[in-house]
């Protein structure tokens, strides 16, 4: 399994780095995950966007979710034979994007097959076996996992921490974790985003093999959150850049 950032600011995009969203690719499967500012057309940069086979939204905010829109209009306007491709979000996902831009039936749902998930949903897309978890978020927010042949990994959404959530990430190959503070968790601003250190100890007590720091604060300074979480995680420990790829079976990255 492989994983491609491309994008990893948390709340807004900065130039050269748009908010989240990952490419995940085995042989055989292709899913978009997380939709941030700005990642549609970081996507562009690696795939041809009608090789999808899925997309998965972990929550309704802007910075996960709107890029979805531009895709669609894409693939409406673009490709309109194709199939409208199945979405996997919580369900006020399609109903923060029908706020933005009208009712269902306008050309963006007729590109999009949304499908409702939670915390006890799980699916097989493809050679892929993923599940979900509740994070610790002020609206209703989906960590997710995903299994391949030969590698798990997680990816945390936004969260505080979350009461759980270790144990349901147990021997992740990969941990994709936020990080959106720096300093002590007790003064931290807002309690439903993770230090850097807390997402270290999120890793140490999952038994995460590795840990990739993301929804990384972009006025931050990322080597400061690799310290920070490595004082608490002995594993490997990287802040996502756009562009990096992880090849999980073989447990490196390359830029």
């Amino acid at each position: 399994m492989r994983l491609t950032i491309l994008g990893c600011n948390g709340t807004y995009p900065t130039p050269g780095r748009p908010s989240s969203g990952y490419l995940i690719q085995t042989d055989a499967t292709t899913l978009w995950l997380d939709c941030g500012t700005g990642t549609f057309a970081a996507l562009q940069e690696h795939i041809d966007p009608n090789d999808l086979d899925a997309i998965i939204i972990s929550h309704e905010h802007v910075d996960h979710c709107v890029d979805v829109l531009p895709f669609s209009y894409a693939r409406r306007y673009g490709h309109p034979h194709l199939p409208a491709i199945p979405v996997y979000a919580p369900a006020s996902v399609p109903e923060r994007l029908e706020a933005l831009i009208g009712r269902k039936g306008s050309a963006v749902f007729e590109a999009l097959d949304f499908h409702a998930v939670a915390r006890t949903t799980e699916l097989r897309l493809g050679d892929l076996r993923v599940s979900f978890f509740a994070a610790n978020h002020p609206v209703p927010t989906v960590a997710v996992r995903i299994a391949a042949e030969r590698g798990t990994m997680v990816y945390t959404a936004d969260t505080g921490v979350a009461d759980g959530m270790a144990a349901w990430s147990e021997g992740a190959d990969l941990m994709l974790a936020e990080a959106s503070y720096l300093g002590a968790p007790q003064d931290k601003p807002w309690q439903h985003h993770l230090t850097a250190s807390e997402a270290g100890q999120l890793a140490a007590k999952a038994n995460a093999r590795r840990l990739v720091l993301t929804h990384l604060w972009p006025t931050n300074d990322p080597d400061r959150a690799t310290q920070e979480a490595s004082a608490v995680f002995a594993g490997d420990v990287t802040a996502a850049t756009p562009g990096m790829i992880f090849e999980l079976q073989e447990r490196h990255v390359t830029t």
